[in-house]
């Protein structure tokens, strides 16, 4: 339904939520008016049921409400009494007045009756208020738990002295001013947006007053409180609420089966509103159905099922969804879709009109194929054919599986399998699958070749198995031509009559070519590249070869020749060709046979040869030096060749000098074939010492053989040349050295006639051949000398056998390390190189190891080393430290560092000789390498090693050499040695402390301290000892009971330096003020570090004070009051108002709080007086006003002012007198007759003198109380 203009506006506003329009309404029900902002949304409540005993008892009335549609609102109804009293309350129906909007400018003919209405009271000023509590709402006995918006509205007329106070336990706002063309202000509200809205009759008012309507989200409880004016003023008060709907829609399109049956429905989580079924039909409706809820909205899903029985699978449709909103058709609604596409999910705010519709529509899957093959005529047989089918998506469904299912095929062979797309197939899209075909002889009978198919593809989503296309078909032609050919030779004249193919032998050659394509061939021809290249022509039929037929073609006659014998056989390859016809379909080329060849075997006379080959084997290297030597073992070997061209029987050899040793041969005892080889083979022999006198073994052989009986010209047994053979005999190479070796004293240094440091010696090797082969590189090695990089060099490194050379090494300084080994041992060996080719290649000679020692002795040297050091004897005041009254001595390690015993060991120490402190040694002699501790006597730290810090000096060690040592050394002295006493004072820790305090803030800028001054304290703290402080820190016992923390440098703080240590800001309290003055009283402590010696204890200061003078407190109160009339009049008159301030001002010293005006003639009229502060700081101010306007009345105006007199309230701190209150008053004029006189000012500010009305003035304003009373009838 469409909604007012008005209602549209506030629609988009989201203020209101829409419901269903009803026609009527059943008693406690509700029903719909006709006109006024949001009419069609308003569903105003029936409380036909409303009984004023029951609602005036404790328990109240519990009423339910019917909706429509199985939606029901319950709640409790209580009536109560306001201050004047109890009226009566009935429910009445619209309109209740005559002037009421609701029922005759605005929500005309709205049934039952949904106004409950006061009767005429006896008091003037009567409230009553009305509650509805407990409000629930469900749907079908389901609790609904979204929101839903509760309407109140003035039923009747606003009109002077009347009013309403609407509360709810949710906020309160403004739905609507129901004023329609001509009617005036409704009434002054207040309040709005929060859970209480004052509706007082309108200050202005020229006609009808209009009416009110507010609204409250999801209430607890909701009320209205009746405000009359007297005994015939009657209020009245309408409840509505405003109700949405959803309604659920679905179309079918089309079916995939004829009784697939659908159901449409609108739910919440735990609410239905509605399901209805298409059945048979194609359409299903729930119809709007009534929704609560506000604008923060409810969430509904639309759904379509597919209802049990149907043969059909949601995978067969596609679902599309349309929502809008009736109420607000420019909107677009928001939806969320299910994944499965079957629901949608939207968000129902208040007055919303939701429609969601469902088209369903069948999903469509079929398929068109159109297939080809390529070429269109096969012209060779195993050519390729190739097949495509292109296939085209023509319905609305994705396929999937795209195949190709072959049909009929007159081909002799198959198709392949066809290959298609494994992509899925969208809607309107095309693919193509291929396949191939290889053309087989047996389909040139068959020709044209047809290939009958169909596609076929699964849907991707309906229940389908399959969908398949149309059959298709594809034709190809097979026109092949084709030739064979076979080969041979025959025999014209065999010359010789020996039935073999022989020199003088004539022959030719004959083809044999058949047709075996499927077509007749012209021009026959044969092609053989050895005839054609011996000048022999091949002859064929001129007449065309039929398909099937055959035709021979010969050659010219052939002569063999010697030529012919040397191959052993003709050897020749031939092809047939054949002309296709002009025009023969496909244009195939002409054909050519596969190659044919035919050999002819050619042989020769028999003619017996043979060769043979001599030669020697070593059958054992005895020594295995690769030379023959006596004690080797050789034999001899025969390599026989059939040189001939027919086998040979019993080869043998023949050799003097084996017969004469006794030596066989052995030959393999099968026949040798023409061209075949065989090794014959001696006895073994062994060389002897006569053999290498000789040098030699040398003798000479032949081969013979038999040839075979019955070869043809009978040839002589050949023998082979005679072949001869020398074997060399040598001696055994023996290579040797021998090597003698010593030392010559080059220089004796110091003449001393022994071998100590600084001598140079050398080496001498004589080096002799002891072998029977010349040697070259003769060396010497000598690790030693390697070691200590000194060459050897020989006088000569080649030698013959028996010669010998004599090799020196370089010099060599004899060193102290020598002298540590005491002498110098070191081996050689000699080597020499067997030259290159030396039989047997014999190992490099090495000489045996020869070895010679040089004696080595030290030269005396004295020497001594020196360590000071001192000790503590005793701590005296076991602090760790050297301070004054311990007790020191020092000790001298004295170490001899030479290589003779000393005598007589001492030190020098001039300081300790200064100081008179003696050092004692032990006297005995101290041999080479040995120590020995010398010791001073005791010493005493004193205040003057304190001052200098240290103690400082310096020794050295002294010893005698032995008389005798050999070279007279002078007597050694050690190099000084040092060593260095600390000395200290003794830690004596100490802190002071200096305390103040400094004005962070005077508040008040009056230079005193006061309460709001802002203070903090300083803390200078020295460190007086001689050991820095860690963790230096303040101790304050009052300001730690204030929570006011002090903070400290957290740096070390030095021996004699300062810091300054600051408290957290203060502010100065009334309390403080009240005591008059701040006094506390602080302490420094500080953190000897960890290690210091004697480990003293952590210094706390003496205690330091400080104390802040305040003045004391004093609470004092001064108000002015100022009327302030409407329009700024300087006199007012009936009906008028008049609005005061009060300016309230702290004139002590002391904070004030609960600051409030107390004006009994406001109090009276129900106006409140609103202070924006309520403390108040020393000399500050606030103003606080009249909640609204105080309305002049008829005695005000008979009295001729209106005079108000009103006091200004604190309270101010503990501990002060209470304060007096603050008086002030205002008085204003008020209007009289024409003949009065009036007084040409106004006083509006402090106390003023009344202002007397004359009797005159009296009467015209009683006369004005008159009319005014008239005016208002009893209602």
């Amino acid at each position: 339904m469409a909604l007012a203009a008005g209602a549209v506006a506030l629609l988009a506003a989201g203020l209101i939520v829409k419901a269903p329009t009803l026609a009527t309404a059943a008693p406690q029900g509700c029903g719909y008016g006709t006109g006024g902002p949001h009419a069609s949304v308003l569903c105003w409540i029936d409380m036909s049921g409303f009984n004023p005993t029951l609602a005036e008892s404790a328990a109240g009335q519990r009423l339910t409400i019917d909706l429509g549609s199985g939606t029901a609102l319950s709640f409790t109804v209580k009536v109560s009494a306001g201050e004047d009293g109890l009226r009566p309350i009935a429910a009445d129906a619209l309109p209740t007045y005559s002037t009421a909007v609701l029922g005759n400018g605005y929500y005309r003919n709205v049934p039952g009756k949904p106004a409950l209405y006061t009767a005429l009271g006896s008091a003037t000023g009567a409230v009553t208020k009305v509650s509805l509590s407990n409000i629930s709402a469900t749907r079908n006995g389901v609790p609904i738990t979204s929101n839903y918006s509760f309407v109140m509205a003035d039923a009747e007329t606003t009109e002077q002295g009347e009013g309403f106070v609407w509360a709810s336990s949710s906020n309160l706002k403004l739905l609507a001013e129901a004023i329609p063309a001509g009617w005036s202000q409704a009434c002054d509200l207040t309040g709005i947006g929060t859970k209480t809205i004052t509706c007082d009759s309108p200050s202005t008012a020229t006609n009808r007053p209009g009416a009110m309507l507010v609204y409250a989200d999801s209430p607890g409880e909701i009320s209205s409180t009746f405000k009359t004016s007297s005994t015939t003023s009657r209020q009245a008060v309408a409840f509505a609420v405003m109700v949405s709907s959803v309604d659920a829609q679905a179309t079918v399109a089309s079916r995939h089966a004829p009784t697939d049956s659908f159901s449409v429905s609108a739910s919440s989580a735990n609410i239905s509103y509605g399901q209805k079924a298409t059945g048979s039909t194609n359409t299903a409706q729930t119809g709007a159905q009534p929704v609560l809820t506000d604008n923060s909205g409810s969430s509904i899903t639309f759904r379509v099922d597919m209802d049990a029985g149907s043969p059909s699978t949601w995978s067969d449709y596609r679902v599309a969804w349309a929502c809008n909103n009736a109420a607000k058709p420019s909107e677009t609604v928001s939806v969320t879709t299910a994944p499965d596409g079957r629901s949608v999910t939207t968000t129902v705010k208040a007055s919303d009109e939701i429609r969601c519709s469902a088209a369903i529509t069948s999903r469509i899957a079929t398929l068109t194929l159109q297939q080809s093959v390529t070429p269109p005529v096969a012209t060779a047989v195993g050519q390729t054919e190739s097949y495509a089918f292109d296939v085209t998506n023509t319905g609305d469904e994705t396929l999937t599986n795209l195949s190709i299912v072959q049909g009929p095929f007159t081909g002799s062979g198959k198709v392949s399998a066809a290959i298609c797309p494994s992509t899925p197939l969208l809607p309107g899209a095309s693919a193509r699958c291929t396949a191939n075909y290889t053309v087989t002889r047996a389909d040139m009978a068959s020709s044209p070749i047809r290939n009958t198919a169909t596609a076929r593809a699964v849907p991707a989503t309906m229940s389908d198995p399959y969908v398949l296309s149309n059959e298709s078909t594809a034709t190809f032609e097979v026109v092949v031509p084709g030739l064979e050919l076979v080969k041979n030779y025959v025999v014209v004249n065999d010359t010789n009559g020996n039935g073999i193919n022989d020199a003088g032998d004539v022959i030719k050659w004959t083809f044999d070519v058949t047709n075996s394509g499927n077509i007749s061939l012209n021009n026959i021809a044969i092609t053989d590249e050895l005839l054609e290249g011996l000048g022999i022509a091949v002859s064929c039929a001129a007449t065309p070869l039929a398909a099937g037929a055959t035709v021979t073609c010969g050659s010219g006659h052939y002569t063999i020749t010697a030529a012919d014998v040397l191959t052993g056989q003709i050897r020749n390859v031939a092809t047939a060709t054949g002309q296709v016809p002009d025009g023969t379909p496909g244009s195939p080329a002409n054909p050519t046979s596969v190659p044919a060849e035919a050999t002819t075997s050619i042989e020769a006379t028999p003619v017996p040869g043979l060769a043979m080959v001599k030669n020697f084997v070593v059958v054992s290297d005895a020594n295995a030096n690769g030379i023959n030597d006596p004690g080797d073992v050789v034999k001899w070997t025969f390599d026989v060749t059939n040189t001939g061209n027919t086998p040979l029987n019993t080869i043998s050899i023949t050799d003097d000098l084996l017969d004469s040793l006794g030596l066989s041969t052995s030959c393999a005892a099968g026949p040798l074939a023409a061209g075949g080889s065989m090794t014959c083979e001696s006895g073994e022999y062994t060389i002897t010492a006569a053999d290498v006198l000789a040098g030699e073994i040398y003798n000479v052989a032949t081969a013979t053989g038999q040839v075979p009986a019955g070869t043809p010209g009978n040839p002589a047994n050949p023998v082979s040349a005679s072949s001869a053979v020398t074997i060399p005999v040598e001696a055994t190479p023996a290579p040797a050295l021998e090597l003698v070796k010593d030392y010559v004293v080059v220089d004796d240094t110091n003449g001393n006639g022994i071998i100590d440091p600084g001598d140079v010696v050398k080496w001498t090797f004589e080096v002799t051949n002891t072998g029977n082969t010349s040697l070259n590189d003769v060396t010497i090695g000598d690790d030693l000398l390697d070691e200590l990089g000194i060459p050897v060099t020989c006088a000569a490194t080649s030698l013959v056998a028996g010669a010998a050379t004599i090799c020196e090494s370089g010099d060599y300084t004899i060193t102290a390390a020598d002298v540590l080994a005491g002498e110098i041992l070191n081996v050689a060996t000699a080597t020499g190189q067997v030259p290159a080719g030396t039989p047997g290649n014999p190992a490099n000679p090495i000489s045996g190891s020869s070895e010679v020692a040089i004696p080595v002795q030290a030269t005396p040297v004295p020497g001594l080393t020196l360590v000071k050091n001192y000790v503590v004897v005793d701590d005296a005041n076991n602090n760790g430290i050297n301070d004054p009254g311990d007790v020191i001595k020092w000790t001298f390690e004295v170490t001899n560092s030479g290589n003779v015993t000393l005598n007589g060991v001492g030190v020098i120490d001039d300081l300790l000789a200064e100081m008179g402190v003696g050092v004692s040694c032990d006297p005995a002699p101290l041999a080479a390498g040995s120590s020995v501790t010398c010791d001073s006597e005791e010493y005493t730290l004193t205040g003057a090693d304190v001052k200098a810090g240290a103690i400082h000096n310096v020794a050295s060690a002294t010893g005698q050499v032995p008389a005798g040592t050999p070279g007279n050394p002078a007597n050694p002295t050690s190099a000084f040695a040092e060593v260095t006493a600390p000395i200290e004072a003794t830690p004596v820790p100490g802190i002071e402390l200096e305390k103040n305090y400094v004005v962070v803030n005077d508040a008040n800028t009056n230079g005193i301290n006061d309460a709001g001054d802002v203070i903090k304290w300083t803390f200078k703290v020295l460190n007086s000892g001689n050991t820095t402080l860690n963790d230096v820190a303040i101790t304050d016992e009052l300001l730690d009971g204030l929570g006011v923390d002090v903070t400290c440098d957290t740096a070390p703080l030095a021996a004699g330096a300062s810091t300054v240590c600051e408290s957290g800001d203060y502010t100065i309290t009334d309390a403080d003020v009240q005591l008059g003055k701040i006094r506390n009283v602080a302490t420094a402590t500080g953190q000897v570090p960890a290690g210091t010696p004697g480990s003293p204890a952590n210094p706390t200061s003496e205690s330091a004070e400080v104390t802040v003078s305040l003045n004391p407190l004093n609470a004092a109160l001064d108000m002015v009051k100022t009327a302030h009339p409407s329009g700024n009049a300087k006199k007012v008159k009936l009906d008028d108002t008049i609005d005061y301030s009060f300016k309230l001002t702290n004139v002590g010293s002391a904070r004030l709080t609960g600051v409030s005006v107390k004006d009994p003639l406001l109090e009276k009229a129900g106006i409140a007086v609103i202070c924006p502060a309520t403390e108040l700081a020393p000399g500050a101010s606030v103003t606080c006003r009249s909640e609204k306007g105080y309305r002049v009345t008829a005695k005000d105006v008979a009295n001729g002012k209106v005079l108000n007199r009103a006091t200004g309230h604190a309270t101010p701190p503990p501990l002060l007198d209470p304060i007096a209150p603050a008086a002030s008053e205002a008085t204003v004029k008020t209007a009289q007759a024409d003949t009065v006189a009036l007084s040409s000012t106004l006083a509006v500010t402090g106390a003023g003198t009344p202002l007397l009305l004359t009797m005159g003035g009296l009467a015209m304003v009683m006369l004005g109380v008159i009319a005014m009373r008239t005016r208002r009838r009893v209602r």
